[in-house]
């Protein structure tokens, strides 16, 4: 039997909508976490090679492969990152290999691609090419999202009882391990950030605001933030999460105490999940069947953390500079002032969700002028550049 919710939400959102792969490609609005556009839409609502019937769960492959939960059509469908399709398997049924309402996919460090097979409360592992391998139960629980962290470690978000929360094995057959992050509301996804940081995304059941919720390795709960809509979540680099938006017809990036950091939009988008790959390109399934893929808009980079106008004295400033990641600890960055006769550049090391100082020999004449201030960093091997306008007062 198909998950009710899957099914009532499919119908409602197919009345009176128009398909996402229809909409015209344009960049959202520019934030101070970076702007992004639409680059491609593929997977259009259907059921034949290449289309989907209400995708929830994506995942981006370490070769840059595309994978998507094709809740509906109980099946994995594999594209490549520009949208071509490329294979397909699965089929309904509870055999090993069949779904029941398959919603999340994960890779893990060896290839291996993990599915969360929803009503048959269970996770099943399958190799990159479809042949299955292996499956884990999740007792007396539907399988909502999953996860698969550094160590090769599954999380499955689960959902049963009065309780929801994750569950964690390490591979092979058997059943997952007890509950982690137990709240008393139904749950949608589960990620884990380059830190190990763990989150799951949860409805509220009285009615209040979904959140996002993060908790340390081994379930200890760090904090929670309210998100406009129930949806999967996915994770950067930097440790930012990002939501759906089904009201604005958008997708958000927070940082992982809540700070709204970036937005990325289409006309009539109504996301399911979010995937972000290496590059930081976000591929997104939305209802009632297609995958938005977005790419960081260079055009548009984000807006610097510093001050708007920067002192000089002695041939010197110190510019405090307001980091937009929250991990690793600490990455490598290039930092410089250029324009209006301003030059100076710096090579400093930015500590992760802090204010760190950078101090720069500047050149700048003794009257006020404008110049760029431009930041190239390092983060887990993405370098990630931000600038911003200001002001440099010579002394």
């Amino acid at each position: 039997m198909r998950d009710p919710r899957i099914i009532t939400g499919a119908l409602a959102l197919l009345v009176g909508a128009v398909a996402v792969a229809g909409a015209a490609a344009g960049p959202s609005a520019p934030s101070a976490g970076g702007s992004y556009k639409i680059v491609g839409t593929f997977g259009k609502y259907g059921t034949a090679n290449g289309q989907t019937s209400g995708p929830r769960g994506v995942t981006v492959a370490s070769n840059g492969n595309v994978y998507v939960a094709d809740a509906n059509n109980y099946r994995v469908e594999v594209f490549s990152s520009g949208g071509a399709y490329r294979d397909k398997w699965g089929s309904s049924g509870t055999d090993s290999g069949h779904f029941n309402v398959p919603t999340d996919v994960a890779q893990a460090p060896d290839g291996t691609v993990w599915v969360s097979d929803d009503v048959n409360a269970r996770a099943q592992q399958f190799s990159a090419g479809g042949a299955y391998k292996s499956s884990a139960l999740i007792p007396n629980e539907a399988a909502r999202g999953i996860a698969v962290d550094a160590n090769g470690n599954v999380l499955v978000a689960a959902e049963g009882g009065e309780r929801s929360g994750y569950r964690v094995f390490t591979g092979g057959t058997g059943s997952a391990g007890p509950l982690l992050g137990s709240v008393a509301a139904p749950i949608r996804d589960v990620e884990v950030s380059p830190d190990g940081t763990v989150f799951i995304s949860t409805a509220d059941p009285n009615g209040g605001a979904p959140k996002v919720r993060h908790f340390t390795a081994d379930g200890k709960p760090l904090g929670a933030f309210g998100i406009p809509g129930f949806s999967g979540i996915g994770v950067d680099a930097s440790c930012n999460v990002w939501v759906g938006d089904f009201p604005g017809r958008a997708i958000t990036k927070y940082s992982p105490t809540g700070k709204k950091l970036a937005t990325a939009s289409s006309p009539d988008l109504q996301a399911n999940d979010i995937a972000v790959a290496k590059n930081g390109d976000l591929y997104v399934t939305a209802q009632p069947g297609s995958v938005v893929h977005f790419a960081p808009n260079k055009s548009q980079p984000a807006t610097a953390g510093v001050p708007a106008s920067i002192k000089v004295h002695g041939g010197a400033a110190k510019i405090p500079y307001a980091a937009g990641f929250s991990c690793p600890a600490q990455v490598s960055g290039v930092a410089t002032l250029s324009g209006g006769g301003v030059s100076g550049k710096a090579v400093v090391q930015i500590a992760a969700g802090k204010v760190t100082p950078i101090t720069m020999k500047v050149r700048a004449p003794a009257a006020k002028s404008k110049a760029t201030f431009k930041i190239v960093l390092k983060t887990n091997g993405r370098p990630t550049t931000e600038t911003k306008s200001v002001t440099v007062v010579g002394g």
